[in-house]
């Protein structure tokens, strides 16, 4: 849970910096009659999102080695054993859930919420389609969860590399003058 909370407080600090260098940016770009400005931006978001990557990381590594605590909340081999998969499955969710977090951070603060919506719909069908299926065990449940945070995943990666205001600045020869 701890992981889940710095994740999200990483979020609010995406959803508060981006949107500053973006109008930092777009401010700049009319002054100089350029996309340096919105360029710098992009680069901070993604330096944001790669930051997420590394505190997903980080955050999963540490839930992995903290497997040999299970003995700690039950003296039951049997329970232990049961735990073992789903908090393994949940410390690969934490590489997705940095990115995630940051990503929908990002799309807030930059107010981008259609995508967002559009993306955890998905999501959500996708996992009650899992849990239809796969729900009857913890680890199902888990693979449920991954399945709604791979979709999000997904629409975050679209939007900021395919279909986003950052994606167009990923290729120089798609860059538009800022008085255009």
């Amino acid at each position: 849970q701890l992981g889940g909370v710095f994740l999200l407080a990483m979020s609010s600090v995406a959803s508060i910096i981006v949107p500053v260098e973006v109008a930092k940016g777009k401010r700049a770009d009319l002054l100089n009659n350029n996309n340096e400005g919105m360029l710098r931006a992009k680069r901070v978001a993604d330096r944001l999102l790669l930051w997420g990557v590394i505190l997903g990381f980080l955050l999963g590594g540490m839930q992995l080695l903290s497997l040999p605590l299970l003995k700690v909340f039950s003296p039951l081999v049997e329970v232990q054993e049961a735990a073992r998969l789903p908090a393994i499955v949940g410390a690969v969710l934490q590489l997705m859930n940095g990115v995630v977090f940051i990503g929908e951070g990002i799309q807030q603060g930059n107010q981008y919420f259609t995508s967002m919506a559009v993306a955890t719909a998905f999501g959500t069908a996708g996992m009650l389609t899992s849990l239809k299926f796969f729900g009857n065990s913890l680890v199902g449940v888990w693979g449920s969860f991954a399945v709604f945070n791979s979709i999000r995943l997904i629409g975050i990666l679209r939007h900021h590399f395919i279909d986003g205001p950052f994606a167009k600045l990923n290729n120089k020869s798609k860059i538009i003058p800022a008085n255009a």
